[in-house]
């Protein structure tokens, strides 16, 4: 019988003793002749034709392999039965990567790139490599098993070859499982390959989130010449106003370099909006087109019209009611309240959510630009103490809209 264990920990096994006689089996003694491997317990009795359970228990002491045997002493003879037994004790096993994630960068497709990543057993004992376990095609590495003493460093290769694919990541990971402990290390693999001509733009998205009615943002558009070749724009258009392009209309890209374009979103309107930028250039499959998207949202602020704190939550009618084109509403706060106010038509379905904000206790107000048809609305109110959940106000008030 053999037991392994990690130093620090021990390891149980069941076994049975069965008696196969028409008598009660006594045994007076289980004697182990090695100190770290005890059984419990050490004297029991087995019915006619019964089993008895009985735990053997293995805490390694040493590295390494010990052999001895458990001698049952029992009233069927005069002579010892006994059970060969054997305890493997190992120390600690800690591997520690150099990087947690292995990103090759850009590649051309058709080539390779070799990488290597440090990796040392920090326990106190040897680490036995058994096994690296890749996913993702594109991913290698030649050496599968090796061994680290304690304390012990090497750098371990790992290639990306990516195929003969247009502009694309890749990702994966690879699994290290070592003898003597149930556990597995995972390395997270990344790359883009390149394909070997011209390349077209870096976003094949550009997202601006949510952007007020009447402001603009701008955030970086950039292009990468990731081929052999130059790349040549003649043309980056936009097919809605709302989105705009700056920077030069024609330019170019050396091989393996990048510029950038500037582009803005200035919503006209609430509700998301969207549309598609068309470049045009020496690239074998133009035109090529990036999906460009925003939500336009309302333009509100909220102000504070007294330090004095109310004894309890309000909402007042809105000013001026009927609306043309603004109003203010205003609320009063006892505590420092998460306050959201949506605006719902008669039909009780949301239009639109105009304040969304932590406000400090006091009399508060926001001022709307209401962006809606004329008509009659509602106006709600939900108001939530930061320090206490507990505490919550919800009021509902009418409002119309004239043009």
């Amino acid at each position: 019988m053999e037991l392994r264990a990690e130093f620090g920990t021990h390891q149980d096994v069941l076994i049975v003793v069965s008696n196969a006689g028409n008598d009660t089996l006594v045994v007076d003694s289980v004697v182990s002749t090695l100190p770290n491997i005890t059984t419990h317990p050490t004297s029991f009795k087995v019915s006619p034709g019964g089993n008895f359970n009985d735990t053997i228990r293995f805490t390694p002491t040493l590295n390494g392999v010990q052999t001895g045997q458990l001698l049952f002493a029992s009233n069927v003879s005069g002579v010892a039965e006994t059970l060969a037994v054997q305890g493997y004790g190992f120390g600690t096993r800690v591997l520690t990567l150099s990087m947690d994630t292995l990103d090759f960068g850009y590649v051309r497709t058709g080539t390779s790139r070799d990488t290597v990543v440090q990796f040392t057993n920090t326990g106190s004992d040897t680490l036995r490599i058994v096994d690296i376990a890749i996913t993702g095609d594109v991913f290698s590495t030649a050496d599968t098993a090796f061994t680290l003493l304690p304390g012990e460093s090497r750098y371990h290769h790992f290639q990306f070859r990516p195929p003969r694919q247009n502009w694309w990541q890749f990702q994966g990971n690879a699994s290290f499982t070592w003898i003597d402990a149930a556990y597995i290390h995972d390395l997270i693999l990344s790359g883009w390959g390149l394909e070997s001509g011209i390349a077209f733009p870096v976003r094949s998205e550009i997202e601006f989130g949510d952007v007020r009615v009447s402001d603009q943002k701008t955030i970086p558009f950039p292009f990468m010449a990731a081929g052999s070749d130059t790349l040549n724009v003649d043309s980056v258009r936009s097919r809605s106003s709302t989105f705009a392009i700056s920077g030069p209309e024609i330019f170019s890209v050396e091989p393996y370099q990048t510029d950038t374009l500037w582009m803005s979103f200035a919503p006209t309107g609430l509700g998301p909006d969207s549309t598609y930028v068309v470049i045009f250039s020496n690239d074998p499959e133009s035109p090529d087109s990036v999906l460009a998207w925003g939500t336009g949202t309302t333009n509100t602020s909220v102000n504070a019209l007294s330090e004095a704190i109310p004894k309890v939550y309000s909402l007042a009618q809105n000013y001026p009611n009927p609306i043309n084109p603004s109003t203010s509403i205003r609320f009063g706060l006892p505590v420092r309240s998460h306050v959201v106010i949506d605006i719902y038509n008669v039909l009780g379905q949301k239009v639109v959510r105009v304040f969304d904000e932590v406000a400090e206790a006091g009399i508060r107000q926001i001022l709307w630009d209401a962006l809606v048809p004329s008509g009659p609305y509602l106006y709600r109110i939900d108001a939530q103490s930061v320090d206490n959940p507990m505490e919550r106000f919800v009021d509902i008030k009418k409002m119309i809209f004239l043009r």
